[in-house]
């Protein structure tokens, strides 16, 4: 069970604000991507108890009841509860108060939680628009190159029969049912195979092959084949063929650990490269420091460029500070990235698209070329003002680039030019 206290619950406002300003589409769907309200049936299984002030001058009480009105429209069980007269925050700490003031130490929200006792589904309505976050309950679904959303409902039949009944699928290529889970739960019988039926077709998982996994991966594919996937280049299929397929010679996808956006590349272990010779890079280097630690406590270790030369470095994402005429490391290992080119101070071109601006700057995330499970950021231009504009920057709504104009950025909308996300093969639609 889940309970917003006082919680604005549907960015959709700010959204639709931000999707009217040029150059803020990427900041706009980036949000999107945790709007809760776009995911609400995820909470088909979760109980909800919702609670806001009537008074509320920080977040509207408007927020919980547009959410309420939504949860009872798609049948999610939920409780509401709105105090009359009370603000953002109330009341005080009392001795011996479990957790602190009377906003959150209720008997209403204790009573709620005590007559929940978790209960694994047996019914599942998923639904992922990021990469990052795709489990949901026993199902991890991964989502076919469109860029939308993917949904799947799916149900274990209760029955003698271990079977799963596939009732809709959007934009699923393939997702695992997580074995451990529903075995510990008791919602499936170890002793018996496994029945899965999409459609008209069927295919049966022999219990003595099941018994051994901890997870199965099935492929739904674009004609809806049902399929599981033995290995990942070996599908066995419901009409009882194998067949082989040759592994993508793309190499760069989005999947986990490289999805993006921006941010994903400080929740790892990162270094960030400063420009040895440029009082303002290094400024900037600590200031991006000294932000992630106030941000989430973390800590990441800066490097000079000169000092990376001659050395290979795995396993950790690269913060780059600087463009390639300002860091010397940038300019070892941009040709490795045939994705964006800088010319001068004042023009970028990343894949087909050209940005001219004076003195610009671009904050963006990429696979690592050296190291395609790590991530590559590059932030900031060849100019000293693009390199000091970082500190203007919120890096938390930097999608998985944003193209800036150092002089207004930080200070007026007008100083995002372009914002945006790379598509499922990394590229740049056209």
């Amino acid at each position: 069970a889940i309970a917003p206290l006082s919680s604005r619950g549907d960015l959709s406002d700010t959204i639709d604000l931000l999707r009217k300003r040029s150059g803020w589409e990427g900041v706009a769907e980036l949000i999107n991507l945790y709007n809760p309200a776009t995911l609400l049936k995820n909470l088909f299984s979760t109980p909800v108890f919702v609670s806001h002030g009537s008074d509320d001058k920080i977040v509207s009480v408007d927020y919980s009841r547009n959410i309420v009105k939504k949860l009872s429209e798609l049948n999610i069980p939920h409780v509401y509860e709105e105090v009359p007269g009370v603000g953002h925050v109330w009341g005080e700490v009392k001795r011996g108060s479990r957790y602190g003031l009377d906003c959150i130490d209720r008997e209403s929200i204790e009573s709620f939680f005590r007559e929940k006792r978790r209960s694994v589904p047996r019914k599942l309505i998923a639904e992922v628009i990021d990469h990052r976050f795709n489990k949901i309950w026993w199902v991890t679904i991964y989502g076919g190159p469109r860029k939308s959303l993917s949904r799947l409902s799916i149900e274990l039949s209760d029955n003698e029969i271990n079977t799963l009944v596939i009732r809709e699928s959007e934009n699923v290529f393939e997702f695992d049912i997580d074995l451990a889970m529903l075995k510990q739960s008791k919602l499936i019988d170890p002793s018996k195979d496994l029945e899965i039926v999409y459609g008209e077709k069927k295919l049966v998982i022999d219990r003595d092959y099941l018994s051994n996994l901890s997870s199965i991966r099935i492929h739904l594919g674009s004609e809806k084949d049902l399929c599981f996937v033995e290995r990942e280049d070996l599908l066995i299929c419901s009409d009882h063929t194998r067949l082989i397929r040759a592994l993508s010679i793309e190499r760069l996808v989005k999947r986990k650990p490289v999805t993006g956006p921006l941010l994903d590349a400080f929740n790892s272990e990162s270094l960030i490269v400063s420009c040895s010779n440029d009082d303002i890079c290094i400024k900037s280097s600590l200031h991006i420091q000294r932000w992630w630690f106030n941000y989430s406590n973390g800590y990441i270790e800066i490097v000079f460029d000169k000092d990376l030369l001659n050395k290979r470095v795995a396993g950790k994402n690269l913060v780059l500070v600087g463009g390639p005429e300002k860091n010397l490391f940038f300019k070892k290992i941009i040709d490795l990235l045939n994705i964006i080119r800088f010319e001068g101070e004042n023009k970028i071109i990343l894949g087909s698209k050209t940005y001219e601006r004076e003195k610009i700057g671009i904050a963006m995330i990429y696979p690592n070329p050296m190291d395609p499970s790590r991530y590559i950021v590059i932030l900031g231009g060849n100019s000293r003002e693009s390199i000091e504009a970082l500190q203007r920057l919120a890096l938390t709504i930097v999608p998985d680039y944003l193209i800036y104009d150092s002089r207004l950025i930080g200070r007026d909308p007008g100083g995002v030019i372009a914002s945006g996300f790379f598509n499922y093969f990394w590229r740049l639609d056209s």
